[in-house]
């Protein structure tokens, strides 16, 4: 027969320090990441602000990179055959002095697929300008809104960058770029799509749900403290 002794639970050995220390450190790490995360979501987009404040950034981030990518077709018709099947409309020209423009007249623009109404409110717009020649880099990703991005960098040629330092006694400063400078006002469709999947329809449809969420990273963070406590 088992004796009462042997039928008495062995209490569980204590945790070593190693233990503690791996557990401390995968807590606070998790902590760390979760509360980062927030900071950053906040400090880039100001989220504290306003939804309606969110919502713009976010647009404004989809409407860049959809002007780098018209942009990018500079030398044709800005890709307007395939932007025409989005919810972004822009509207693109060039000038010598932007204060000679009549931006409410689509006579002033290379394209246009604004709509009348907007237009007349072009100083509303957003906005996107730059200088484009043989040397200028572009590029963009527009697949998907969570990693959508547009730039374009104006360079001179090798050769005129070295002869500019040698005239200026070796100056690193920043010589004017060569190229024709573009400007893009861009907007979201009147009525917008959310059915066709391009870049403002995926916004439109979760910037309320990331903006609802962005505190769960915190909560997560705080349920690992506590656990770490239990």
């Amino acid at each position: 027969m088992k004796t009462s002794e042997e039928n008495v639970k062995k209490e569980r050995k204590p945790h070593g320090a190693i233990f503690w220390l791996i557990w401390t450190l995968v807590v606070g790490s998790i902590f760390g990441l979760c509360v980062g995360a927030v900071a950053t979501f906040e400090e880039e987009y100001h989220g504290y602000e306003s939804k309606n404040y969110f919502r713009k950034q976010m647009i404004n981030s989809q409407l860049r990179a959809y002007s780098v990518y018209a942009l990018s077709d500079y030398q044709d018709d800005f890709r307007q055959k395939e932007l025409d099947q989005t919810n972004f409309r822009y509207a693109i020209y060039t000038t010598d002095g932007e204060e000679t423009v009549d931006l409410t007249d689509r006579r002033t623009y290379l394209v246009c697929t604004l709509s009348d109404q907007q237009l007349e409110n072009a100083l509303d717009l957003y906005s996107y300008s730059a200088t484009i020649g043989e040397y200028s880099q572009i590029d963009y990703d527009i697949e998907t809104f969570w990693r959508s991005y547009g730039y374009i960098r104006s360079h001179v040629s090798s050769y005129d960058y070295y002869n500019y330092r040698a005239e200026n006694g070796g100056s690193s400063e920043a010589q004017e770029p060569e190229g024709t400078d573009y400007y893009v006002l861009a907007a979201v469709a009147d009525t917008p799509n959310l059915t066709n999947g391009d870049l403002i329809a995926q916004t439109l449809k979760a910037v309320d749900i990331i903006y609802d969420l962005r505190f769960v990273p915190v909560v997560i963070g705080v349920i690992t403290g506590v656990l770490f406590f239990l």
